[in-house]
C-alpha cells in the first residue's frame, strides 16, 4: 500500500503537479475519495506518536518551570493536540508566497 501512496508523490514533485490533481488522473474522481480515507488510516498511527510526543513535551517543559501535574494530564494533552491539529487542517492556513 506505501508504494501505491508513495510512487505517485515522487512522480508528481518531479513534474510540478499536485498529488491531489495526479491521483484524481490516477483514480478518478471517486478514487482519489477512497485514496484519501486509506491515506489517513495508513498514517493514523503517526498521529498517535505525534500526540505522545507533543503531551510527554508539555508535561516536561511544565516539569522545568516548577508546575507539577498529575500523570492524568497526559491525556488530556494528547487529546489537545489532536483537537488543535484538527482545527488548523479545518481552516485551511494560509501559505505566504515569497516572490
Amino acid at each position: 500500500m506505501l508504494a501505491i501512496y508513495q510512487l505517485p508523490v515522487i512522480l508528481s514533485v518531479r513534474y510540478g503537479i499536485d498529488i491531489w490533481i495526479w491521483f484524481r488522473s490516477i483514480f478518478g474522481k471517486n478514487g482519489v475519495h477512497l485514496m484519501t480515507v486509506i491515506i489517513i488510516a495508513i498514517n493514523f498511527p503517526w498521529y498517535a506518536v505525534c500526540a505522545e510526543i507533543f503531551a510527554s513535551s508539555m508535561m516536561s517543559l511544565l516539569d522545568l518551570f516548577g508546575i507539577h501535574l498529575p500523570q492524568s494530564f497526559h491525556i488530556l494533552f494528547s487529546l489537545l493536540c489532536v483537537a488543535l491539529g484538527t482545527l488548523i487542517a479545518l481552516h485551511r492556513p494560509a501559505v505566504l508566497y515569497c516572490e
